[in-house]
C-alpha cells in the first residue's frame, strides 16, 4: 500500500545519501507510522550517529524511550535536546521522564533556578507557567506567565498560555466576588488579545456583576461592529437585558443571534429567558427547532426531557433522555433525571443510573443527593447516608438536600 511505497522511497534515499542525517529522519517518520518503533529507533539512532545535536532526533529518541519506559535514556535525550535549543517539547520530556522515576520536585526546582538565572528564556518560563497551573498552584502560574511575556516580542506560545492563566484566575477571582483583582488580571489578558470574544464576553460577566449595565452595554456594541461581530454581539446584549430582566429586548437579541446562526450557547440562554418571560408555548417550539436544526446536540434534547418530566409524562421523558445520553454519554445531569424519574416510577435501573452521574460528576451535590437518596432507599444505606452528608456539605443551604439528609437519618 501507500505505506510500503512510502517505505521503498525513503529506502531508496538513503541509498543515494547515505550520509545525510536528513533521510533517517524521514525515515523514522514513515516507521512510526508502519508502528514500526524497533526501526524508528534504529533510525534516529543512525541520524545521531551522523548529527550528535539535532534536536529533532534527540526529542523522537526521547519520546520514543517515554514510550518503552526507559526513563534515564529518556532523560538524557531531553537533557541533550534542550542544552542543544531550548524548546516547549524538550522540556516537558524530560519532566515527564523525571517524573516518572519520582523526581519530579527536583526536576522542577532545577528548572526554576535555570528559569532565575535565564530570565529571557521566554519558552522555560512558559513551560513552568503551564506546569504550575496544572498544579492548581495559581501564584506560581501567574508570576511564570508574567515573566513569559516580558520577553519581547511574545511569542504566540507565551501569549496563549498566559491568556489562558490569566483568564482562569480572572474567573475564580470573580466567582469569589474580588471584583477589583479579577478585573486585572482580564485587563492583562486583553492587553494580548484585544479583540478576543471570549475575553471581551468575561469582561462582560464581571461588569454585569458590578452592575455596571452601561459599560457592560459599550463592549457589546464594540463586538457587535466588528467583522463577524453580530452573532456574538447579539447574545451578548440579549445577557445584558436578561440581567436587567428586561424581557423583550432580551429575547429580541437572542432571537435575532439564533437566527444568524442557531448554537447550543445561544439556545440555551434563549430558552431559558423564554421559560422566565413566561414564555412556554414558544418555549417549546424553540426546542423543537432546536432539536431539527442541531440533530446531534444533546441539550435541546434535555431541556425536552425535564419539560416533560414536569408534567408527569414519564415515558416520553425517559425517551429523549435516553436519546440525549446516547449522544453525549457523560451528560451527567441528564443521567442523574433520568435515575430521578425512574426512581419516581419503580424502574429498576434507577440505582445503577445513579451511580453512572455521580462516576461523572462526583463533586456535585445535586446528584449526590439523588444517588444518596436512592442508595439509601434501594441499595446500601451506609453509601447512602456518606453521599447525603457530602451533599449537604457542599451545599449546605439547599433546604431539599438538608430535608433527604435528615430524613434518611430516620429510615
Amino acid at each position: 500500500g501507500e505505506q510500503e511505497k512510502a517505505l521503498q522511497l525513503v529506502n531508496s534515499f538513503i541509498q543515494q545519501s547515505p550520509e545525510d542525517p536528513s533521510v533517517y529522519l524521514q525515515a523514522t517518520g514513515v516507521h512510526l507510522a508502519n508502528k514500526d518503533q524497533a526501526a524508528a529507533e534504529k533510525s534516529l539512532n543512525k541520524t545521531l550517529s551522523l548529527a550528535p545535536n539535532n534536536v529533532p532526533a534527540l526529542l523522537g529518541l526521547g519520546r520514543l524511550q517515554l514510550i518503552n519506559q526507559q526513563w534515564s535514556k529518556s532523560t538524557e535525550s531531553f537533557r541533550k535536546a534542550v542544552a542543544e535549543n531550548p524548546s516547549a517539547a524538550g522540556y516537558k520530556g524530560l519532566i515527564t521522564a523525571q517524573q516518572a522515576q519520582k523526581q519530579g520536585d527536583k526536576i522542577i526546582s532545577e528548572l526554576t533556578a535555570e528559569a532565575t538565572t535565564t530570565p529571557d528564556n521566554a519558552i522555560l518560563h512558559t513551560v513552568l507557567a503551564e506546569y504550575f497551573a496544572r498544579e492548581n498552584q495559581a501564584d506560581m502560574a501567574l508570576k511564570y506567565a508574567d515573566s513569559a511575556i516580558a520577553t519581547k516580542p511574545v511569542s504566540n506560545y507565551a501569549s496563549n498560555t498566559a491568556i489562558t492563566i490569566y483568564r482562569s484566575l480572572s474567573r475564580r477571582l470573580l466567582a469569589s466576588g474580588d471584583i477589583d483583582r479579577a478585573r486585572k488580571r482580564l485587563a492583562a489578558a486583553l492587553e494580548l488579545a484585544p479583540s478576543n470574544n471570549a475575553l471581551l464576553g468575561d469582561l462582560i460577566d464581571l461588569e454585569l456583576q458590578s452592575k455596571n449595565y452601561s459599560e457592560a452595554t459599550n463592549i457589546a456594541d464594540q463586538i457587535e461592529l466588528a467583522e463577524q461581530g453580530e452573532l456574538a454581539g447579539k447574545y451578548f446584549k440579549g445577557k445584558i437585558f436578561v440581567a436587567q430582566q428586561q424581557w423583550p429586548e432580551a429575547i429580541s437579541n437572542l432571537k435575532a443571534a439564533w437566527e444568524i446562526s442557531p448554537t447550543d450557547r445561544v439556545g440555551s440562554l434563549y430558552y431559558r429567558t423564554l421559560k422566565k418571560a413566561g414564555d412556554q408555548e414558544q418555549a417549546s417550539k424553540l426546542l423543537d427547532s432546536w432539536i431539527n436544526a442541531l440533530p446531534q446536540s444533546s441539550t435541546p434534547l434535555t431541556f425536552k426531557a425535564v419539560e416533560l418530566h414536569q408534567k408527569d409524562s414519564h415515558k416520553a421523558a425517559a425517551d429523549y433522555y435516553n436519546q440525549a445520553i446516547s449522544l453525549n454519554p457523560s451528560d451527567a445531569m441528564a443521567l442523574n433525571n433520568l435515575a430521578w424519574l425512574y426512581f419516581e416510577t419503580d424502574n429498576p435501573a434507577a440505582l445503577e443510573t445513579a451511580r453512572k452521574a455521580t462516576t461523572l460528576a462526583p463533586g456535585n451535590p445535586a446528584i449526590l443527593d439523588t444517588y444518596g437518596w436512592i442508595e439509601v432507599n434501594k441499595g446500601d444505606k451506609a453509601k447512602g447516608m456518606a453521599a447525603l452528608k457530602k451533599a449537604a456539605e457542599l451545599a449546605p443551604g439547599n433546604q431539599e438536600i438538608s430535608d433527604h439528609y435528615q430524613s434518611a437519618k430516620s429510615l
